[in-house]
């Protein structure tokens, strides 16, 4: 191949990079040490956890999706004491490092596990 027939490559990887290379200005919105979820109260976050329903440090999000003004996030049960498999985030301009997450349900916390 000669370097005329490397042009139209040299082009196709210069097209495929290009939005990599503009997202160099990307910057870290929210971020989690452990993620916590919004309880009614302080009582019920105690009791969550004293039960074994809520183990901060099992809660492993694999998904998120943007949709309107909310981030929402995937949190998979593969072990115990994950409150919900799908909670959200409102998106409002603050970023901050500990922020909760809410439950996406009016179901009771506990209805798929029995």
């Amino acid at each position: 191949m000669g370097v005329l027939g490397q042009i139209p490559l040299l082009i196709g990887v210069i097209l495929f990079l290009r939005p990599a290379l503009a997202n160099d200005n990307l910057r870290v919105a929210y971020q989690w040490s452990q993620i916590d979820f919004e309880f009614p109260s302080e009582a019920a976050r105690s009791s969550a956890i004293a039960s074994g329903d809520y183990i901060a440090e099992n809660v492993i999000p694999v998904g998120l999706e943007v949709y309107k003004r909310r981030l929402f996030l995937t949190l998979p049960r593969w072990k115990a004491g994950i409150p919900a498999s799908l909670a959200y985030i409102n998106i409002n301009g603050e970023f901050t490092s500990c922020i909760t997450l809410v439950v996406f349900t009016s179901l009771p916390v506990r209805l798929f596990d029995e």
